[in-house]
């Protein structure tokens, strides 16, 4: 789940992303099959990664304008029950493969913008703001992959490039209409 972790192992990473990344390996070692869901960040924690809970704002690392991945939980879980039951399971989708989705793609910027709130940028050195320490430091992390274009499910780590590839999954489930930021906003 989430961000694109292949290749981390390899790169050294000593984080979330080089554990998933050595645990595929261990898997595909020992001959059990795997299947990996790239998603992006899930739309219904956006506000939380932003620290918004804190001062009604969008709080960004960075400039908040590289890209980024989004895909709602209702579209993951429907996404993976349908490629599961729908595809066998020799299939060469889902045999040691990744499958990358993206509900939706936009910027921090975009995102202050569908919030109707304002865009506060952190200074470079400080966290995002949080109810906790612990908190603090895992969104100050995944604002830092998102600044540096890594919470794009099309991204690469072992070559450090954009894959161009966000999204291809998608076409699995033929027909799916995909929830947008906007759709979760309006529903609450």
């Amino acid at each position: 789940w989430g961000l694109a972790s292949e290749g981390a192992k390899h790169r050294g990473e000593d984080n979330a992303f080089g554990i998933k990344d050595g645990f595929a390996e261990h898997l595909k070692t020992i001959g059990l099959p795997y299947t990996r869901f790239y998603t992006g960040f899930f739309i219904e924690y956006l506000q939380w990664v932003v620290g918004y809970e804190t001062n009604n704002s969008v709080n960004v690392l960075g400039k908040g304008e590289t890209p980024f991945t989004v895909t709602s939980e209702e579209d993951i879980g429907g996404f993976v029950a349908h490629v599961l039951t729908s595809l066998p399971s020799d299939s060469p989708h889902l045999q040691n493969k990744s499958l990358r989705m993206e509900g939706e793609r936009f910027t921090m910027h975009d995102l202050a913008r569908i919030y109707n709130q304002p865009l506060v940028l952190i200074p470079e050195g400080n966290e995002v703001p949080a109810k906790t320490a612990g908190e603090a430091g895992f969104k100050t992390l995944l604002q830092i992959e998102a600044d540096a274009g890594r919470a794009s499910t099309g991204w690469d780590r072992l070559t450090k490039t954009e894959l161009g590839n966000a999204g291809e999954a998608n076409k699995l489930w033929e027909g799916h209409v995909w929830q947008t930021v906007e759709d979760i906003v309006k529903a609450k």
